[in-house]
């Protein structure tokens, strides 16, 4: 009997609509737990408790997640739980499925216990060994499934429609044509950032199948070195708590629609953040390689998004005044050196490029110059005040389960009485917290501070090192269930799972490439009239070739409209797009007709983009 409840929700997992499916399903299911209860009974053994083969239980039980998904996520049950929860019906589709494959992770790793041979039976009183390569493969999984499921980048979603990824894509695949990036088209991001997305174009060119391999990297390092630090203060078996951390880092309104600036920087900082809990955790310097990465990854972080550099500020700054204190003032000028031999190799690389192509005035103009205008006009101190207040607002509003963490995480180094740690911790969070809003807030930005996570999980640590402290069986079961659970909760609460209900064909950006398609235009152009990149570049695989193929949000917006306006009265592009609240209220162009429009939703705007085509193109 007690097979038959243990295999219940693997059937609910497999079972199809219809009576045939379900027929097919219960007698295989009956078979299956008859032939493992008569086996068990004719060797004498009761049935094991817990896991012993954890990634393989997982890998059974997202697939029959993912099974159960694409049978039932039109079901009219499915819907009707849905509109009970006030969620999509993808969305509940998801979560049930989660869950129903936690709930069968027992009777999946009953299975392979019944085909696979037995693990080695540890000695009593031993905790369960796991291999380094075993905690990074779970990691792995960790990023993958959480990026998956909650970057609209990721294939399961019809497309990612914010403007900042779609503008930094089109971008970054004209590197790969030989453009150069701000003299021939305008981007006000980092370089790093721009030849991040040339690598995802490289895989792929008209969808963001790249950035989301790109973006499941990246969340791999930050849960990994998120990882390093609780292993730091506590076991290695804590590797179980990066599922949800992972759920508190990306399932926040601050994570948008993935793919941006912030993202990329979490492991950058958490490299360094790992480094200085090591030294006070170790009492000893870091060593040769780790200032050297240290400088590394600040240059990145510099050349990604500079205004994250105020984290290393204040990394700096606390570590110059521990070792003033120390009297190890020697060691502090060679490990400062270290650090700047360490930000040369990516500094360099990315000079000697624009140097190259005799862009490095246009590049410091528009990097540096155009993004801190407002530092050269002298504003008054309120000015910088506000920023920093309505930042610390937008925060609590937009990240409340991150921002709730970290002070937790913060408690726990005041109730530890790690002053040394506190005075860490708290140096760089306010470095960060200063540079990042000074000059300008937006809901995003806070987004960096899930590096500061961490902390807050030492609390659940130590109620899980009590639970299986001498219950070593419990671990790789809870390693099973975290992991579900964790990603069930994040589909629950995610800001994006609900767009999975679109499609494509519902979607603007695919319905203009079906009009730019069908023109029949060889090597189409297009220009986004005083909106940013909407995203049909990156559907039709398009390269501007106008440097303000459109509008961004900088000083210079005199010299973007004169362009615009040149062009438009020239007609030297083949199609136009403008966005308007009303259908019949859209600007006119003189060497342009209107066309039409379509409805549809682009970053926080939802209204009618109209598009038009030159005057002597004709639409087939």
């Amino acid at each position: 009997m007690t097979v038959f409840l243990l295999e219940l929700p693997v059937l609910f997992l497999l079972t199809g609509k219809g009576k045939i499916p379900f027929i097919i399903s219960f007698f295989v299911y009956l078979l299956l737990c008859s032939i493992f209860a008569f086996s068990r009974r004719k060797s004498g053994k009761n049935i094991p408790s817990g896991i012993q083969y954890p990634i393989p239980t997982i890998l059974l039980c997202v697939a029959g997640a993912i099974l159960f998904y694409l049978r039932w996520n039109t079901s009219g049950r499915i819907i009707s739980i849905a509109s009970l929860l006030n969620k999509s019906p993808k969305q509940t589709c998801i979560i049930a499925a989660l869950l129903l494959a936690m709930a069968s992770s027992f009777g999946f790793d009953y299975i392979l216990k019944f085909f696979l041979p037995p693990n080695e039976k540890k000695p009593a009183g031993k905790s369960f060994v796991f291999s380094d390569l075993f905690i990074k493969i779970y990691i792995f999984l960790s990023a993958f499934l959480t990026i998956t499921l909650n970057s609209r980048c990721a294939p399961i979603y019809p497309f990612n429609h914010w403007v900042d990824p779609n503008t930094m894509f089109t971008v970054g695949k004209a590197v790969l044509k030989g453009y150069v990036p701000y003299r021939d088209l305008y981007e006000q991001k980092g370089p790093l950032l721009i030849f991040l997305h040339t690598a995802g174009a490289a895989i792929s060119f008209d969808s963001f199948a790249g950035i989301w391999i790109l973006e499941v990297i990246f969340c791999f390092f930050t849960l990994f070195f998120g990882y390093k630090i609780l292993a730091l203060f506590g076991r290695r078996e804590n590797f179980i708590l990066i599922p949800p951390a992972a759920f508190v880092i990306y399932s926040g309104y601050a994570f948008r629609t993935g793919d941006m600036a912030e993202e990329y920087c979490l492991p950058l900082l958490l490299y360094s953040l790992y480094v200085g809990c090591k030294v006070i955790k170790t009492n000893k310097l870091p060593s040769k390689t780790e200032f050297l990465w240290v400088g590394i990854t600040s240059s990145m972080v510099f050349w990604i998004k500079y205004s994250m550099v105020g984290f290393y500020l204040g990394w700096f700054v606390f570590f110059a005044i521990r070792s003033l204190r120390k009297g190890t003032l020697k060691e502090l000028i060679r490990g400062t050196l270290l650090i700047a031999a360490g930000l040369l190799p990516v500094t360099i690389l990315i000079l000697a490029y624009f140097a190259l192509n005799h862009s490095l005035q246009i590049f410091y103009e528009t990097y540096f110059s155009n993004n801190l205008y407002r530092f050269s006009q002298h504003m008054p101190i309120s000015f910088y005040w506000g920023n920093m207040t309505s930042g610390f607002m937008n925060f609590l509003n937009r990240n409340p389960l991150v921002f709730a963490v970290s002070i937790l995480g913060i408690f726990w180094i005041v109730r530890e009485k790690k002053w040394t740690l506190l005075r860490y911790v708290l140096i760089v969070y306010l470095s960060t917290f200063i540079c990042v809003y000074l000059n300008t807030n937006f809901p995003y930005y806070s987004f960096i501070f899930g590096v500061f996570v961490v902390f807050g999980f030492f609390w659940p640590e130590a109620i899980y090192t009590k639970l299986t402290q001498n219950k070593a069986e419990l671990i790789p079961a809870s390693s099973v269930i975290s992991l579900l659970f964790s990603l069930a909760v994040l589909a629950f609460f995610s800001y994006n799972v609900s767009y999975l209900e679109n499609k494509k064909e519902d979607l603007m950006q695919y319905k203009m490439k079906e009009v730019i398609d069908q023109s029949g235009i060889e090597n189409p152009t297009l220009l986004y009239y005083r909106t940013l990149d909407l995203g049909i570049n990156t559907t039709t695989g398009m390269i501007p070739n106008v440097r303000y193929f459109c509008l961004f949000n900088v000083n210079n917006q005199s010299e973007m409209n004169e362009e615009q306006s040149r062009c438009l009265h020239e007609g030297c592009v083949d199609f136009v797009t403008a966005f308007s609240i009303d259908p019949d209220d859209y600007p006119e162009f003189n060497a342009y007709d209107h066309q039409g429009w379509f409805v549809g939703p682009t970053d926080n705007n939802y209204g009618y983009y109209h598009y038009y085509t030159r005057k002597e193109t004709i639409i087939l």
